[in-house]
């Protein structure tokens, strides 16, 4: 690791004072940092200089009716992140501050998916957000892009992606992009479970935990970010979080990888269509029998009938919070986080749901040893892959930042 100097040192110190807090004083970033009066002062004047901190007007005089001090803080507007998310069939993307707060964003449909069309709408998204006035104002440091499937970070190629039909290993993504958009700043590329993962390690239910993993599920699709000591792990081949494509059941029903039994295809929308299929005739007075077809139910239309007592809604909830408890118990005897995330389309079962896979989890493996790992739903909408991107690209910079 490369040894930074002292000067760089007080640096970095100060602006992360500042990061953290609303607004400072020179007094009071002292305090905090330990750093003397004249060099925290300078250093502000520093960053002020790169419009990084901003002076906000002068503070309340002392008791002692000393001179009232100027006061300063991090202005996130001083650049940018293009944070982008590509989805099973979407792509959506956003401008966010240095705060990762989002100012714009934009959303589209992907009607065929393919390589081609994926790095068509990315390119056609940066020309954008490359011409929106925002970018004027605060410029852009780092475009992410997140992607659906096995990702080669230091190469910039989709592995491979369930959701992609024709042949496509190992394409190299970012290298497409810039085929068609000539920008100077850095392009990170990963797997969009990981960036989610790191949304909630920076902004959400893991701020401040080391060692926690996320589950999120999509109508068809089930991804992990897993991260130890507050890294992301990515694994010898980039598979590190692919528990989606963890076999639960030999027998069950076939996942859109090709294998059976997947973690994934168990809970997607596809099975619990079939379940419904399957069991209404046996559930004629069934709210989602009666007021729905079977293909047409959505998941809230489900949770909301087993909350009002709705006894073959009752049974497929307990199946998938027995499922879900399986796969978790797995994470756990390989991982042991402190914490399971849960993300996407199942939070509509709210904590009821959590307190079903609670309950199933206790009885699973070494049931006669306390596991006191939690479980927590994001507070993340489909916003979290972008909110996630953004925040790696502020990271990044900021671990980078020129200190000289």
């Amino acid at each position: 690791m490369k040894k930074i100097s002292v000067k760089q040192h007080n640096r970095k110190s100060i602006l992360s004072v500042f990061r953290t807090s609303k607004v400072l004083s020179v007094s009071e970033a002292v305090r905090k940092t330990g750093v003397s009066k004249p060099t925290v002062q300078k250093i502000i004047n520093y960053f002020e200089e790169r419009n990084i901190i901003s002076y906000e007007g002068k503070g309340g005089s002392s008791e002692e009716g000393g001179k009232r001090p100027n006061l300063y803080r991090f202005n996130p507007a001083f650049g940018s992140i293009i944070s982008i998310h590509v989805g099973p069939d979407f792509v959506y993307g956003a401008i966010t501050d240095m705060n990762a707060e989002i100012l714009h964003s934009y959303y589209s449909f992907l009607e065929k998916v393919t390589v081609e069309s994926i790095v068509s709408s990315v390119v056609s998204l940066i020309d954008a957000f490359f011409r929106n006035q925002l970018i004027e104002k605060s410029p852009p440091q780092s475009i992410v892009l997140g992607l659906p499937g096995i990702v080669d970070v230091k190469k910039g190629l989709l592995i491979y992606s369930p959701h992609i039909s024709e042949p496509h290993a190992d394409s190299p993504i970012v290298e497409m992009i810039l085929q068609h958009v000539h920008v100077t700043i850095p392009i990170y590329t990963e797997g969009i479970n990981r960036l989610q993962a790191f949304a909630e390690m920076k902004k959400g239910q893991a701020e401040g935990i080391k060692n926690f993993m996320t589950v999120d599920a999509m109508k068809e699709g089930l991804g992990s970010g897993v991260v130890v000591n507050g890294m992301l792990r990515h694994g010898l081949q980039s598979l590190s979080g692919e528990v989606g494509h963890m076999v639960l059941d030999p027998n069950g029903p076939t996942c859109i990888c090709g294998g059976k039994g997947c973690f994934e295809a168990i809970v997607s929308m596809k099975q619990i269509h079939r379940l419904i299929r399957e069991g209404e005739t046996k559930h004629p007075d069934s709210q989602i029998v009666v007021n729905y077809s079977p293909n047409m139910v959505s998941l809230e239309t489900v949770f909301s009938a087993y909350e009002h007592g709705d006894q073959f809604a009752a049974e497929i909830v307990e199946q998938m919070a027995a499922w879900f408890a399986r796969g978790i118990n797995n994470l756990i005897m390989v991982n042991d986080p402190q914490l399971v995330i849960l993300q996407g389309i199942y939070n509509a079962g709210g904590e009821r749901f959590v307190e079903l896979i609670r309950k199933k989890l206790a009885v699973s493996s070494l049931p006669y040893i306390r596991k006191n790992i939690q479980i927590k739903l994001s507070q993340f909408g489909e916003e979290r892959g972008i909110i996630g991107g953004a925040c790696f690209g502020v990271f990044r910079f900021f671990e980078h930042i020129p200190l000289n």
